[in-house]
Formats: structure tokens, C-alpha cells, sequence
């Protein structure tokens, strides 16, 4: 998972209820983009990814939050000082190429999060992101409600074939924690 892709906040209380289930394993992090991808070649045997934004082919996937999406600029962007944008105000911005994207932009390949914030606030490229990535900006930038944007939905994914007790845990944890978990509210 790509660091702040928990819904602000749902991983450590997935973390927390898959801890008391008697089929929990410990459990190792892998972070960082390409997360679907490690699912598919094995590293990995579970995954938090954003649908429809990542390429969830040949995953099983349980819904776990819905989230409205942001456009993260730098400061001193042309569009900084507006209270909402439009997907079209965004035409001709450079996009981030994130790996595992259904559409990948035409801007600078992005390997981590911390990459894609100083790329943006260096003006080399603008992001439409889940609203609770507002947690993770820099003082350099802003974030701007996308009013025509569809929803994003953070959603657990793991191996269509994986059938153990240890992931089916792990699902149950991440339901549960889910529909309890209120997220953080950020200032605009």
C-alpha cells in the first residue's frame, strides 16, 4: 500500500482487530506504489487500493470506505485560491504516471508518495488524490475539492485463488474496522 492509502487512518485499526482473531499471523508492510502488483506476483496477500483508479483484474475485493477526491497543488499554483475546481480546470496539468494506474498520466513517474508531494510543490506536476490524503500535505501545499470527480473507494484486495484462514481474518478485521471507523476530518 502507498503510504496515506488507508482512508486517513483504517490501517491500524484493521491492524487491530485482525490482532484479536485467533487465525491472525504476524503481519510484515509492504509499502509503496505497485502494491496490486505485488499481490499478482506473490510478495503480498492482501493490498488497500483505490478503485476505480488502480487495475484490480484477477483480484477478489471487499469495499471498505468511499471517499470524494482533491486536487493537490502547489501553493502558489494558478488555481491555489479556488474553494472547488472542475476535472476541466485541470486540463493540460501535468499527471503524475503512478504504477498500477488504470490511467496513467503524461507527467513524471512517481515512485512514492514523498516523490509525488515534492513534484508537486515544485510545480512538475498536479494530482487528483482521495480526500483523505489532505493528511499527508506539506505546509508548501493546498488541496481543492474536484466537485465533478468521481468518488474513489479504498477497497481491500488479495489473489482471486487464496483461500486461507490467516486472509479470511484478515477480510473480516478489515470490514469490521471499516464500518466502524469514522475518518479525520481535514481543514480545506
Amino acid at each position: 500500500m502507498k503510504p496515506g492509502g488507508d482512508g486517513g487512518g483504517l490501517l491500524p485499526e484493521i491492524l487491530a482487530a485482525y490482532e484479536h482473531d485467533p487465525a491472525a499471523v504476524p503481519v510484515e508492510m509492504l509499502f509503496g506504489y505497485g502494491a496490486a502488483q505485488a499481490l499478482r506476483d506473490g510478495r503480498a496477500d492482501a493490498a488497500l487500493l483505490y478503485t476505480p483508479r488502480q487495475d484490480v483484474t484477477g483480484l477478489a475485493t471487499e469495499p471498505l470506505l468511499e471517499e470524494d477526491q482533491i486536487a493537490v497543488l502547489p501553493r502558489g499554483h494558478r488555481l491555489a485560491g479556488r474553494t472547488e475546481l472542475s476535472t476541466r480546470d485541470l486540463d493540460g496539468e501535468p499527471r503524475p504516471r503512478l504504477t498500477g494506474a488504470r490511467r496513467p498520466g503524461d507527467g513524471p513517474r512517481i515512485q512514492d508518495a514523498g516523490h509525488l508531494m515534492q513534484l508537486i510543490a515544485l510545480g512538475r506536476a498536479v494530482a487528483v488524490l482521495p480526500a483523505s490524503w489532505r493528511g499527508l500535505l506539506r505546509d508548501d501545499l493546498t488541496a481543492i475539492p474536484v466537485r465533478d470527480a468521481d468518488p474513489t473507494t479504498l477497497v481491500l484486495a488479495w489473489p482471486e485463488t487464496s483461500r486461507s484462514r490467516p486472509l479470511a481474518a484478515f477480510v473480516r478485521a478489515a470490514t469490521t474496522a471499516a464500518a466502524e471507523f469514522t475518518p479525520p476530518r481535514h481543514p480545506s
